[in-house]
């Protein structure tokens, strides 16, 4: 019968199955009941599975399953299964074809247990997804009845007298191991979870994860899904659909969660911190990250060490592939020669194992398993390693985070410590040791793959291996030394690379007051000398990189020259095709780790030297206040600092009891000394009862300071503050004067834990929360509203009636979205009292019980500074019962204090009342006295009646409505306008003219109020515009030769392996014919002698005697060829990666030019919508892409195409027969990686917009680092940066895990080419079609596609994304500029110009854009030569917009402004600024020398400065450092007060004695006494000049000789201050009388 063969024991005759046997000794019964349990299950779980998913419960989507005990072990118990019954299939075919009939017992079975394997597996599936192990009971009995007939299998074969070696016996045991451990997995699900035959079943629960938003399943999906990342595809049809958002990616499981892989490490962290401290050590980072992280990086080498063994596999095979086929091809040769034909036995024919390995087309399906196992183990290597990365990141980047808010303030303003640097730790510090993590088992598995290779080498080649492999030990020192001289070049290229960044950051942060000076220019030039620098650097690294590349892929060349070459001549035979390309299968096993250990040797480096500037940060003192993670009330157990030396005690001590309640004196200011005079009366009247209260310290204190010195540096022996004795009493006002740079600010600063404590104690109550506003306001990137809760909740009484005490309704009221306005990075489109207020307000809306306002008042309008402290302060704040400490320079409000603190010198020098300051100090008090008449109004004008000031409200209302409606008008009106620059995708900001660094923008989105853009966003590819740009910028020649290098250098490659083959084949047909030559020797001389038998179906042929068993001619005739072309390639892979490295460099030079300079002249406009991180971003992230990434991604690019374009073209030459399995292969290649360039392309986007709230979060916070501590929010503010890690996190997660989707995938597809090749070329070998050299050549490069399949799709979805960074440094290559040089009508004026200083406006109307509407309309105006005008409104009435509208800072839509009789549109805008000179109100140093912030062209001498120190009050300051004028400002001017730094301004104006000045509140943040002095040395210097003063103290301005008013941008009054002053009902009376 055809189902069992003529097998004994059934009656072949017969038509009835007659056993000759016992059943169980009969193997085809047992072959056919074997069918059964399969078919059962299958018959049976196919209903139960379509019944169930067509049913209701079927129909609800599932998005994960719980795992049922032992899911894992099930999985590869019958995945196990599934290759032992392949193997028994196999082995039934082979078995099959090794004797006569047709014997489907052999294998039909196997293929129905093959079917059931399967299905128990998605049967199981299924059944996890329904959490209902009940129906598991059907594969409970499967595995029961399939064990009971294997087990009746192995009887029948054991009594047949088969043993281990024969195939059959074997896997038949190894079957039966299998379903016994299966049945025990499945006995135990039973046990655990009592499904069955109990009524109390365990029902499992779905993760908590899932329900929570999570999306990223890959934990708890099944064994398969995991390691093939099944669970992805819904995702990625998502992305391929549209494009992905971070919103889509939903959360991260909850053990991926910043916030618990920074408690594990920072645990981690402080143990070892605390032994280190013990022995008086500082602890290892590396010993913490393998603390932290050892289970899955242990793992993780597990898979790697396997995954790298099992690439051996693939050399072996073809080894025995190629010797299969040499065999097969000599014995069809044979056959042909003869005619014979071998006949097959009729016995039933038992395979061996040795029998069954050697088979070629066995080996094609093990070379297969090897390939697909391989992957799969290197691949979940490589995902492990990347989440441990990502783990390690998020976790550091935390702890940097929480590192800074305890940082303490002199580790910044020292210098020690800079932004820019703490931005590094967190970006390219954490990425350092991100790789590291990536490459950490790169370290150890290196080595011992090469020592296999070499071990295997020796057995294949012998000594001549060993030869060719020391090649290697000589050049790896080489590597290693290169490595490390490229590792050094690149610290000094991030040394320049910081430099350059910190200078870019530096003058974008002050761009504005460099094109008012105009230094832009200088800059520029300043940034480009660094940027010249790190490109020479650059080069020296290219050129030692392209020297590295030719190493790694000259090295495997030379090796494989040197070893085949001297291979005949040591080993005295032929080098065979068999060990041709098994050794170099081997050789390009070796590629790898040459290719890997100079980028490893720079990783390690790097990683050490990020784990060096990491520590000491964490090291780093931090602040004495930080107490955190507490906030209010909580923080009243701060820390306590006690040393025996000096008396030092930082703590918080109780009050006593509740103080009594003093009447405050000031109510209702008619002027300032009245309300001196009425305090001290009202002090001197109080009862003798209430100072005996006060006496017995009734009154408790919010703060008690003690004999106290502090200093910003706890090194420094000078204190910064001494002597400090003072009490700040609960729910009075407490206000801080004296004169600028005395320490004021500095003493907030101590009592808040701010500076390090000499001596002495503060001591705080325990029950006091703090509020605060600092002198520099700090807001953050949220709505305006936001801005002011900070983080309380919204209470609409309350914050109804801040707005109100701060003045802030008015400003609301004109904003589109109201206070839904979003806030612009560092307050960008708020002016600067508007800042101010927002921060006070903040401070008010708190209910913290101190209130601290750090001289909030200079920066405001007198009348609304007088709105804040009566409203504010006297009618909320203290009404409520809340303690309040001001620091002031407004001595017109010291009346309303109940105790005043007077500063000078870093000392107190008084306190007390007022009354107590006049006995101490009178000449003090008449000083203070002096100051305050000499500021208010000396014209008298009557308090006004009741109906003129309704009028006047009635009027700023419709004006309010009016400007409201402009507004809008302006939002709703232009939405087809846009900039040209990168606002492709987002419409351009609207703008509302304001006051100077102070112009509102709003986008046209409707009155949504947000004004930053999204930061911009491609979509889809990259065009090929880019491509064309970034190749110009290369040098199309160069571009093109790098190509054609390519093109030689890969066909060369290629024709050497050809030579090889061919070489090979010679050599094997010639040791094929010297065996039989001596075969036949042996059998002639055997049959001389008689021994040979008539029986025997073997036939001789005669050969040619092979020769001598020297080199001969032909022999050597190869190895000439090899070496000449092996020479060739080596030379063409040097050209190729130099000419690459160099065509890399020039375009990272041309584009960061083109950028740098388009940027620094492009118009303000520009920097006001676009975020300064943006912009910085294009000179940091997106320039170390293309400077280093870029070059060696498009390389890798077409070195990996060129590859496997070499692969399909070799293994079709040897057999077009590939191409039938290839082709279908390489269109679902073709369509897979373009499903996976869609979303993958997006996820890197999503990965990079991602990264930037984390540095902007950074970036803001330390800004506001002393805000946030005094208000104890560090816990919000970590839970923030902890979402923006998060969020960053899953998008890199996601797309790394992408990476591996698609990996696993075109690793399956390379096996699948591997296969096909395999099993084509073996079956044209066998034939005879393909030599054994085409064999084998053919496999090897079919094992080389496998990898380089992967890598063409990584490469070009990498090369696509760095292109993407290319495309927004091209797009602000094309920004437009200002009109620097005028090509039209343009002319220079004279070098004198201007020498009198008169200026005309003829109907000027000025915009901020062309899109957008004029904010200074029809001005008209003629200013004389020498005159002193004043120009003041109310805030956005246009003040500064007109004076910038001389400086062409905002263009001219309309009308002619002239200078000296000269149109300024004509003269050359570096010019006009240089000729101009101006006194802004945000002040601006930039780090250097005083010298270099004075004078940077270096055109003064030192006598002209020192005089501009003197005139400006600073010399005094400067004179007393050693450096003199060489004393270094740090960054920002940190070592400066605010007033000292608008000093410096003035010191500037002094040099430059522009016959133009103008003055944007220049002395608003100096004391009054100071104010005076500048005032008087202004007027004795500039007394000639001609000086526009825009004020928003009308006082500053009664001296001038014009005064100028705008509302709306329009001028409403026009005259002298005596004529103005003269009508009641004009808007300058108004102005005066609110100001008084």
């Amino acid at each position: 019968m055809g189902f069992c063969g003529e097998i004994p024991g059934i009656d072949p005759n017969s038509t009835n199955i007659t056993l000759s046997v016992s059943p169980l000794e009969n193997e085809c019964f047992i072959d056919m009941l074997s069918i059964i349990p399969h078919s059962l299950l299958l018959v049976i779980s196919i209903p139960i599975l379509i019944v169930w998913n067509k049913s209701h419960y079927g129909s609800i989507p599932v998005q994960s399953w719980v795992h049922f005990p032992g899911h894992n072990i099930r999985y590869i118990l019958t995945i196990a299964l599934i290759v032992m019954n392949l193997f028994e299939l196999a082995e039934g075919v082979l078995s099959d074809s090794m004797y006569q009939g047709l014997h489907l017992h052999l294998y039909v079975p196997h293929c129905v247990s093959v079917a059931a394997s399967i299905m128990t597996l998605v049967y199981y599936h299924n059944v996890e997804m329904w959490n209902s192990p009940r129906f598991l009971l059907l594969t409970l009995l499967y595995w029961m009845s399939a064990l009971t007939i294997k087990c009746l299998k192995v009887f029948c074969l054991f009594k047949k007298n088969l043993g281990i070696v024969n195939l059959r016996f074997d896997l038949t045991w190894d079957v039966i191991v299998v379903y016994f451990f299966l049945l025990i997995v499945e006995l135990n699900v039973l046990r655990m979870l009592r499904y069955a035959l109990s009524s109390n079943p365990r029902v499992l629960v779905p993760p908590e994860d899932l329900s929570q938003g999570t999306k990223f399943v890959q934990p708890y999906s099944n064994f398969l899904s995991k390691f093939s990342y099944w669970w992805l595809n819904g995702m990625l049809s998502e992305g391929y659909k549209h494009a992905l958002e971070v919103k889509q990616l939903g959360k991260l499981p909850e053990t991926e969660h910043s916030v618990v892989t920074h408690e594990t490490l920072s645990r981690i962290f402080e143990e070892e911190k605390a032994k280190a401290a013990k022995k008086g050590k500082k602890p290892s980072l590396s010993y913490i990250y393998l603390r932290a992280y050892w289970p899955w990086m242990l793992v993780a080498g597990i898979f790697k060490l396997i995954g790298d063994l099992l690439a051996f596999v693939g050399p072996w095979t073809i080894e025995k592939i190629v010797l299969y086929v040499t065999e097969a091809y000599n014995k069809n040769q044979l056959e042909k020669e003869t005619g014979n034909v071998t006949v097959l036995p009729q016995e039933v024919q038992y395979i061996s194992v040795v029998d069954f390995i050697n088979n070629g087309y066995v080996l094609s399906i093990i070379l297969f398993l090897a390939t697909v196992l391989q992957n799969t183990f290197l691949q979940s290597h490589f995902y492990l390693v990347i989440r441990e990365a990502v783990r390690l990141k998020g976790a550091l980047q935390a702890m940097i985070y929480k590192k800074t808010l305890r940082l303490s303030g002199w580790t910044m303003s020292s210098g020690e410590m800079t932004q820019g640097q703490i931005v590094n730790h967190v970006s390219t510090d954490c990425f350092h040791l991100q790789m590291m993590f990536f490459l950490f088992h790169f370290v150890w598995t290196m080595p011992i793959q090469i020592a296999i290779t070499m071990f295997l080498l020796y057995n294949v080649l012998g000594s001549s291996a060993l030869i060719g492999g020391s090649i290697i030990l000589l050049i790896s020192p080489i590597q290693y030394k290169v490595a490390a001289v490229i590792a050094n070049i690149q610290k000094q290229t991030l040394e320049k690379s910081d430099l350059r960044l910190k200078q870019c950051n530096e003058m974008l942060q002050g761009i504005k007051l460099l094109k008012l000076y105009a230094w832009e220019i200088l800059f520029c030039e300043k940034v480009q000398e660094t940027r010249m620098a790190e490109v020479r650097l650059l080069l020296k690294g290219a050129l030692l990189c392209a020297f590295t590349l030719f190493i790694t892929e000259g090295t495997p060349l030379l090796v494989t020259l040197v070893t085949f070459t001297i291979y005949p001549y040591i080993q005295n035979e032929p080098l065979t095709a068999s060990k041709a390309f098994a050794s170099l299968a081997l050789f390009n096993i070796l590629a790898l780790p040459l290719f890997l250990f100079p980028v490893l040797v720079n990783t390690l480096v790097n990683a050490k030297v990020s784990n060096e500037r990491i520590l000491p940060f964490l090291l780093a003192p931090e602040v004495e206040g930080s107490n955190f993670g507490q906030s209010g009330g909580e923080s009243g157990s701060t820390l306590q600092k006690e040393t025996n030396g000096n008396d030092v005690k930082v703590a918080y001590k109780k009050g006593a009891s509740k103080p009594i309640e003093i009447q405050n004196g000031g109510e209702g200011v008619d002027g300032a000394t009245q309300g001196m005079d009425r305090q001290l009366s009202n002090l001197s009247q109080m009862s003798d009862a209430s100072a005996d209260e006060l006496e017995d310290g009734a009154i408790s204190n919010a703060v008690e300071v003690k004999n106290a010195e502090f200093s910003w540096d706890l090194k420094s022996e000078t204190p910064d503050l001494k002597a400090l004795n003072f009490e700040i009493q609960q729910e009075k006002l407490t206000m801080i004067v004296g004169s600028t740079g005395c320490g004021k600010s500095s003493m907030l600063s101590a009592i808040m834990g701010e500076m390090c404590t000499k001596s002495g104690t503060v001591n705080w109550n325990p029950d006091c929360k703090i509020s605060f506003a600092a002198q520099k306001a700090w807001l953050i990137n949220a709505t305006l509203k936001d801005n002011i809760l900070f983080g309380e909740p919204y209470e609409k009484k309350r914050y109804k009636r801040v707005l109100q005490a701060c003045a802030l309704q008015p400003d609301i009221d004109i904003l589109p979205a109201g206070d839904q306005t979003e806030i612009g990075e560092k307050g960008i489109n708020m002016s600067g009292g508007q800042k101010q207020r927002i921060s006070v307000a903040r401070a008010m809306y708190s209910k913290a019980d101190v209130v601290v306002l750090d001289d909030p008042l200079s920066a405001l309008d007198v009348h609304v500074g007088q709105t804040i402290l009566e409203e504010g302060i006297l009618k909320f704040l203290l009404k409520h019962r809340r303690t309040v400490v001001l620091v002031t320079h407004q001595l017109q409000y010291i009346s309303q204090a109940d105790k005043i603190i007077v500063v000078q010198d870093g000392t107190i020098s008084h306190q007390g009342n007022l009354s107590d300051i006049k006995m101490a100090d009178i000449d003090l008090y008449e000083q203070w006295k002096e100051s305050i008449q000499s500021t208010r109004v000396k014209s008298k004008s009557s308090s006004g009646s009741t109906s003129e000031d309704a009028a006047q409200e009635s009027l700023q209302s419709k004006r309010r409505q009016f400007k409201r409606q402009i507004t809008r008008d302006v939002f709703y009106s232009q939405g087809a306008n846009q900039m040209r620059s990168l606002q492709r995708t987002k419409s351009i900001n609207k703008q509302v003219g304001l006051d100077l660094l102070g112009e509102e923008y709003e986008k046209e989105e409707g009155a949504t109020g947000k004004l930053i853009d999204e930061e911009e966003r491609e979509k889809g590819s990259v065009s090929a515009k880019v491509y064309l740009a970034y190749f110009k910028a290369c040098w199309l020649v160069l571009a093109g030769g790098v190509l054609i290098l390519h093109l030689f250098r890969q066909s060369i490659i290629v024709g050497t392996d050809f030579w090889l083959s061919a070489w090979s084949t010679a050599s094997s047909l010639a040791a094929s014919n010297l065996e039989a030559a001596n075969m036949a020797n042996d059998l002639m001389t055997a049959a001389v002698n008689g021994t040979l038998g008539n029986d025997s179906y073997l036939l001789l042929t005669t050969t040619p005697s092979p020769g001598s068993s020297g080199i001969d001619s032909t022999t050597q005739y190869y190895i000439n060829g090899y070496a000449g072309l092996s020479v060739a390639a080596i030379t063409l892979a040097f050209c190729v990666s130099l000419i690459s490295e160099l065509a890399g460099v020039r375009a990272a030079f041309n584009l960061h030019n083109n950028m740098l300079k388009n940027v620094v002249l492009a118009p303000m406009r520009f920097f006001d919508t676009t975020p300064m991180g943006r912009i910085l971003n294009r000179f940091s992230a997106d320039t170390c892409i293309i400077d280093e990434k870029l070059p060696m991604t498009l390389e890798a690019l077409v070195r990996t195409i060129l590859l496997c374009l070499s692969s399909v073209i070799v293994n079709t030459v040897a057999t077009p027969y590939f191409l039938i399995a290839a082709v279908p292969v390489f269109i679902v290649y073709f369509f897979l990686q373009k499903f996976f360039r869609a979303s993958s392309r997006e996820l890197q986007r999503c990965d990079t917009i991602s990264k930037s709230p984390v540095f902007a979060h950074f970036s803001e916070t330390l800004g506001g680092l002393s805000t946030i501590r005094a208000y104890r929010d560090e816990t919000r503010f970590m839970e923030r940066i902890h979402e923006r890690i998060d969020s960053n996190n899953t998008a890199y997660l996601y797309l790394n895990t992408a990476n591996r989707w698609l990996g696993i995938r075109l690793d399956y597809m390379g096996a699948i080419i591997v296969f096909a090749a395999a099993i084509t070329t073996v079956a044209t070998g066998v034939t005879g079609a393909a030599s054994p050299g085409v064999v084998g050549l053919s496999i090897t490069y079919a094992l080389m596609v496998s990898s380089y399949l992967n890598w063409v799709v990584r490469n070009l979805a990498d090369a696509e994304m760095e292109m993407n960074t290319v495309e927004r440094v091209v797009a602000y290559t094309e920004l437009s500029t200002e009109p620097y040089v005028r090509e039209e009508a343009g002319i220079t004026p004279p070098e004198s110009w201007p020498e009198k200083g008169a200026i005309v406006f003829q109907d000027v109307s000025l915009r901020y854009d062309s899109s957008l509407d004029p904010v200074v309309h029809n001005v008209d105006i003629n200013i004389k030569p020498g005159e002193k005008v004043g120009i003041c409104g109310r805030t956005g009435s246009g003040k500064s917009s007109m004076t910038l509208g001389l400086f062409r800072i905002i263009e001219t839509c309309g009308g002619t402004i002239l200078i000296d009789d000269i149109d300024i549109n004509r003269i050359p805008l570096t010019t006009l600024r240089s000729k101009l000179s101006i006194i802004p109100q945000d002040p601006v140093l930039f780090a250097g020398t005083v010298r270099y912030n004075l004078d940077p062209f270096d055109q003064q001498t030192d006598e002209q400065l020192w005089k501009a120190l003197e005139v400006s009050q600073l010399k005094d300051i400067i004179h007393s450092s050693p450096e003199k004028l060489n004393y270094e400002v740090s960054e920002g001017g940190e070592n400066f007060s605010v007033g000292q730094r608008q000093l410096f301004c003035i010191a500037r104006a002094f040099l430059r004695d522009a016959a133009v000045l103008v003055m944007d509140e220049a002395t608003a943040s100096v004391d009054m006494e100071t104010d005076q002095l500048i005032q008087k040395v202004v007027a004795e210097h500039f007394g000639d000049r001609t000086i526009l003063t825009i004020a928003h103290r009308v006082a500053t301005i009664l001296t001038s000789d014009t005064i100028i008013v705008l509302d709306q941008g329009r001028i409403v009054e026009y005259d002298s201050p005596t004529n103005l002053l003269k009508d009641e009902q004009g808007v300058f009376f108004s102005l005066v009388k609110q100001n008084k």
